[in-house]
């Protein structure tokens, strides 16, 4: 292109035309490794599948399980987010209408007619220090671990 006006103009120009030709080829090399990243997962997932499937079909079930862990289609059936169903049976994402949901249900648990209105509270009493057991000293359960594993290793040698 022939730019009419300054040099300093048309350098501008020019190194505006590099970006965009370079932004335009980056653009094109990031698709093209996009599609053969994806075409090699799909090759990939076609093939451990069929292997899944053929473990499965010959009754290996160990094997199709270990397969299936080694992919990690195992771990990802955990992660799932599946919402929570209202009384209406419609399942809910929202978190907001999730808490609700799950503050009706509470509501209803606490609001049943067998419930006692009073509860009534115990007070707290200090605790007899003559009632309590013997005080066990750490030293004295370390010798009876020692005593027990002599004896237990004195019955095997017999």
């Amino acid at each position: 292109m022939d730019y009419r006006g300054n040099d300093q103009q048309n350098g501008k120009m020019k190194a505006m035309e590099k970006c965009k030709a370079g932004r335009k080829n980056y653009r094109r090399l990031q698709n093209k490794l996009k599609r053969a990243t994806d075409k090699a997962k799909k090759e990939y997932l076609d093939i451990t599948r069929d292997g899944i499937m053929e473990f499965q079909r010959t009754e290996h079930h160990d094997l199709m399980y270990m397969k299936m862990k080694e992919v990690g289609w195992k771990e990802k059936q955990g992660i799932q987010n599946s919402g929570t169903k209202d009384s209406k049976g419609n399942i809910r994402v929202d978190k907001r209408k999730i808490m609700k949901i799950f503050e009706n249900h509470i509501t209803e648990i606490y609001n049943q007619p067998n419930q006692p209105e009073n509860l009534e509270v115990e007070l707290e009493e200090k605790e007899d220090v003559n009632k309590k057991g013997p005080y066990t000293l750490q030293n004295a359960v370390v010798h009876a671990i020692k005593e027990l594993g002599k004896r237990k290793l004195q019955r095997t040698m017999m």
